[in-house]
């Protein structure tokens, strides 16, 4: 099996101060949310989530 994976940033327009990191990964030439991570903007820690 081969797995790609890439990184994408997506600026919103909200007042809110979050930054998010989605994983995707293509299997069978389909894009699939992996996992992301989230931490408030400017704090150094993230926090992971799976789904």
């Amino acid at each position: 099996m081969c797995f790609l994976s890439t990184l994408a940033e997506i600026k919103t327009n909200t007042h809110f101060e979050d930054e998010y990191l989605f994983i995707v990964l293509k299997k069978a030439d389909e894009w699939l949310i992996d996992s992301y991570k989230n931490r408030r903007y400017g704090n150094e820690k993230w926090s992971t989530q799976i789904l």
